[in-house]
Formats: C-alpha cells, sequence, structure tokens
C-alpha cells in the first residue's frame, strides 16, 4: 500500500475512533463537574471533547502508524540531531513573534483595533497554548506526514502536499453559533463529524485565511527540509501562536476587516506578504549556513 493511501486510512482510523471516544469522554467530564472535581470545564462543548478525543488518539496510535510505515527511527523520516537546537528555537520565537506583533500594531496605529486591559496572569494559559501545540502539530505535519511524503515523492511537491493538509485541518470545525448536540449519545460524535466541514460548503469564506495558513506551512515545511530538524519550525510556530493569540486576548477589533488586513492578523496581503517576506530570510540564511565549513544542512536551500 503507498503511503498516501496508508495516510488516508490513518486520518479515517483517526476520526472514526475519535467519534467513538468523544462521547465516554463528554460523560466523564460532566460527571467530573457534578461532583466538583473539575469546575474549569464548566461551559466547555461536545466538540472540544472531540478534539480532545482526536488528540489522544493521535498519541496512542502515532508511534504504530509509524511502525506500519515501515519508520522505526525519527532518522527514517528525514530528521537528525541539530547541534544549533537552541539557537533556531530561539530564533524561530523571535522572528515569529516580532512579524505578527508588527501587524497587530499596525493594526492599533491604523485605529483598526484598541488594547484592552493587560492582565498579566492571562499570559499563562496563553503561554502554555504557544508550547505545547507547536510541539505536537510540528511533529505530526513537519515530523511523520511530511517525513512520509517525502519517501514518496519529490520533496516539493511533498512540501505542497502536507502544507494543503495542514490549513485545511486548522478549518475543521463545527460553525459559530451552532445548535448544541442534546442529549449526548454514542452516535453523537458521528453526528458531529459532517459538522466538521461545513465551511467548506463556502469555499470563498475561508479562502483568505487558507492562503495564509497554507504559505505558513510551506514555510515551516521548508526550514525542516533544510534543517534536517523541527526545532526552527517549532519555534516560528510557537512564535506565532502566542502572539496571535495574546493579540486576540488583549485587543478588540473597531473598524471593518480591509483587503490588507482582515479579522485577525493571519487574514489579508499584510500577513501572507510578512510569511514571504520571512520565507526569503530563512532561504538566505540557510544558503549561507550550507555554503558555511561548518554546514550542518543536508543541502542548498
Amino acid at each position: 500500500m503507498q503511503p498516501l493511501a496508508k495516510l488516508a486510512g490513518y486520518l479515517t482510523f483517526v476520526l472514526l475512533v475519535s467519534a467513538l471516544l468523544a462521547p465516554p469522554l463528554y460523560w466523564l467530564g460532566r460527571a467530573a463537574l457534578a461532583d466538583g472535581w473539575a469546575p474549569f470545564l464548566k461551559g466547555v462543548k461536545f466538540s472540544s471533547y472531540f478534539n480532545r478525543a482526536v488528540l489522544v488518539v493521535v498519541l496512542l496510535s502515532l508511534v504504530p502508524f509509524l511502525r506500519w510505515l515501515g519508520f522505526r527511527r525519527w532518522s527514517d523520516l528525514g530528521l537528525r540531531s541539530n547541534p544549533r537546537r537552541w539557537s533556531d528555537l530561539a530564533l524561530g520565537v523571535a522572528a515569529g513573534a516580532i512579524g505578527l506583533y508588527l501587524v497587530a500594531a499596525g493594526l492599533l496605529f491604523a485605529d483598526q483595533a484598541e488594547l484592552k486591559t493587560i492582565r498579566w496572569l492571562k499570559l499563562l494559559p496563553i503561554l502554555a497554548t504557544a508550547v505545547v501545540v507547536p510541539i505536537i502539530e510540528e511533529i505530526l505535519f513537519r515530523g511523520v506526514l511530511y517525513g512520509a511524503l517525502r519517501r514518496a515523492m519529490d520533496w516539493r511537491r511533498a512540501l505542497v502536499v502536507v502544507s494543503l493538509i495542514f490549513a485545511a485541518a486548522h478549518y475543521l470545525g463545527p460553525p459559530h453559533g451552532a445548535p448544541k448536540l442534546k442529549p449526548i449519545e454514542w452516535t453523537s460524535g458521528f453526528v458531529h463529524l459532517p459538522r466538521l466541514v461545513w465551511q467548506y460548503r463556502e469555499p470563498l469564506e475561508v479562502l483568505p485565511g487558507l492562503v495564509t495558513l497554507f504559505c505558513v506551512g510551506m514555510l515551516l515545511a521548508y526550514t525542516v527540509e533544510k534543517t534536517r530538524s523541527l526545532y526552527l519550525a517549532m519555534g516560528l510556530h510557537g512564535g506565532w501562536v502566542f502572539a496571535l493569540r495574546s493579540y486576540e486576548r488583549f485587543s478588540r477589533p473597531i473598524a471593518e476587516p480591509t483587503f490588507w488586513v482582515g479579522e485577525d492578523p493571519t487574514t489579508g496581503l499584510v500577513p501572507v506578504l510578512l510569511v514571504l517576506c520571512s520565507w526569503a530570510g530563512f532561504v538566505l540564511l540557510l544558503r549561507r549556513r550550507a555554503r558555511s565549513p561548518a554546514a550542518e544542512a543536508p543541502a542548498d536551500a
């Protein structure tokens, strides 16, 4: 079986098992809330339990999936030890956060948004998200998926395919204001599945965000290809997540979206240009690194 067919089979498996697991997770959470053990679960929707079910299934099945593909070590995925790991991680965080904060600052100075009261303790959960999400997503998308695809096709094609999957996956979810699924039954997970793709019935509405996320995915995969490591990609991803979540938490829009910047700093022409400029900068940096006597990159950028 070809890697693409195995990947499609694995994704189908993850969704089906998650649909079965989500209701018990929901019932367990509701029981813990009723007994006073987990007050933080108050108001958590079934869709959130479904998302956690997906995460649990992926974490538990990832190693067997890799072995099914024939991978035994990280090096089988094209990854290797990175002597610049911490400097790459720091560089990525700085480049990602500073770039997106520049877009956010432009929105504030252009009176497109205004700041709310900043409560520093609210940054802690944002920081946790900016650490955990990039680790999981980079291992899954740029480690496993990209590593598997590049063994089946040219790395440039693999870069495009994994970036399309990355962008599309970020637009899976029920619409805002969708009616709740009540009561939650064993079949509720399967009822929820079609609600994940509602956005794609009107593709033009999600196209701006998809373009930005596709460019982001291309840049992240490019850094992995040229460094044979996930650290630079994790840093960039983490910097972007922290900047975006903190901006969303401590600001509010006060004007209509424009062609240049949409409803948030990730949509519109300016964010796309920012990603492309970042990409150009990393191309130059990694070319210089590849030409240096102590280069660790496997090939010219």
